[in-house]
């Protein structure tokens, strides 16, 4: 679990240099991001005290999946380039999720600096379940809407609906940690009625553009919510 959290962690640690967004804006940026990743994957294995083959295997999948992930979408306008990039990603997460790294000499700082913690659920917690949620929620913050984005260009032709309803950048990533707290607290009734209550609300919104396609954005609409939806469920899956 601590190898693929230290892939998924550095990239999102990449993809939040763009923003809420995810998307890099140049070449610089898509290389700035690059060497985030890379520095956060590094940071990561010195924290939790692995060293050998395996932290090696570790460190080099995440940085080979975050710079390839960066530099394809500045590279490749194909959003199906895109979406295998991070696809082959994510596999090659799963693959390293069965790497254990081990400290070398007892806790690692990671374990320690949890242990001093105040908080009552993280003292619980094994360090690698907390690194673990750690990296989701980087990842569902920034990159699942680079996720989405990328999605709705391979499905919607042409442009988008409508470039007047900007929230799902800021409501899709708290709805996504909404779903994936509250499940970790063993709430899913709640979380589902999150899912309910900004569908509802939604609905008046796309209703008052007169001037577009009802149909079209509502369908718009719908796709990324689903992804969005799927991306956080596949998050709680991987910590439940």
């Amino acid at each position: 679990m601590t190898a693929v959290s230290i892939v998924l962690l550095a990239i999102g640690a990449g993809d939040l240099s763009h923003g809420l967004a995810g998307m890099p804006a140049s070449r610089f940026r898509a290389a700035l991001a690059s060497a985030i990743s890379i520095a956060t994957a590094i940071v990561g294995v010195m924290l939790v005290d692995a060293s050998g083959g395996d932290a090696m295997a570790a460190v080099g999948i995440a940085i080979v999946v975050s710079t390839a992930w960066q530099l394809v979408r500045v590279g490749f306008s194909n959003a199906v380039i895109q979406l295998s990039t991070i696809g082959a990603g994510v596999v090659a997460a799963v693959m390293v999720s069965t790497v254990r790294l081990e400290a070398d000499g007892g806790d690692s700082l990671w374990a320690d600096f949890l242990g001093e913690s105040r908080i009552g659920l993280i003292q619980r917690e094994r360090p690698a379940t907390v690194l673990m949620v750690l990296a989701l929620g980087v990842v569902l913050v920034s990159t699942a809407n680079a996720v989405v984005r990328i999605v709705l260009e391979v499905v919607i032709d042409g442009d988008p609906p409508t470039t007047r309803i900007r929230g799902g950048r800021v409501i899709g990533p708290l709805e996504r940690l909404l779903v994936l707290g509250f499940v970790l607290a063993g709430q899913p009734t709640t979380a589902a009625l999150v899912v309910t209550a900004k569908s509802l609300l939604r609905y008046p919104e796309l209703r008052s553009h007169d001037d577009v396609d009802i149909h079209a954005v509502t369908e718009y609409v719908l796709i990324g919510s689903l992804v969005s939806w799927a991306i956080a469920l596949a998050a709680t899956l991987a910590v439940v």
